[in-house]
């Protein structure tokens, strides 16, 4: 008679959801709530006809966005945090316009640049999700490539509730790293060359 597979004999730990940190410049990660690892996307294929056959060709690999939230504290002042890294990333408010003197750092010509803020805190440099285990050493980390702010949601205010103010950004990345940080003999089936 076979022996049955017991795994839950085996001393094993799967990943948490709950057990990571989100690094962001400027921010304790206790702030951070919850972060959303960017989804790999491979275009529709190409397709090759000859004769009758049909050969099928992967497209480009697309990063999509990430989304985290952050609580809002008065101490911290988030949204303020926020504003201040799309002003330094070259937003410049109406009322700040100065269209007589063209050398005047917030001149109406200036746009958003994707390096983010220069001589300024940079909010996203360096952004990194890291997964940890139960002893809270890391397990993996996903590095946000060449991520900028593309939307901010600073929430609401209502007077019926008592929850915490959050607020939800979405960045957009042009690519992701990752590394993992486990045994080798957890690594069997997912080494990859590179």
């Amino acid at each position: 008679m076979a022996t049955p597979n017991t795994p839950w004999l085996n001393t094993f730990e799967p990943k948490r959801d709950h057990k990571f940190v989100l690094e962001l410049a400027n921010v304790r990660p206790y702030f951070i709530t919850d972060v959303t690892i960017p989804q790999a996307t491979v275009a529709a294929e190409t397709v090759h006809n000859f004769l009758s056959h049909k050969f099928k060709f992967p497209g480009k690999l697309t990063w999509g966005d990430s989304t985290f939230t952050l609580v809002d504290p008065i101490d911290l002042n988030a949204a303020g945090l926020l504003v201040e890294h799309l002003r330094g990333s070259g937003y410049v408010f109406p009322t700040a316009f100065n269209t007589d003197n063209p050398a005047s750092p917030d001149f109406y010509l200036k746009t958003i640049k994707k390096q983010g803020p220069v001589g300024s805190p940079n909010l996203l440099e360096g952004l990194k999700i890291t997964s940890l285990n139960s002893d809270g050493q890391k397990v993996e980390s996903w590095y946000l490539r060449n991520a900028f702010v593309k939307q901010v949601d600073f929430g609401m205010y209502k007077y019926e509730g008592e929850a915490l103010k959050n607020i939800k950004v979405t960045v957009s990345v042009d690519w992701v790293d990752y590394e993992n940080f486990l045994p080798a003999q957890f690594n069997i089936n997912t080494t990859v060359p590179r």
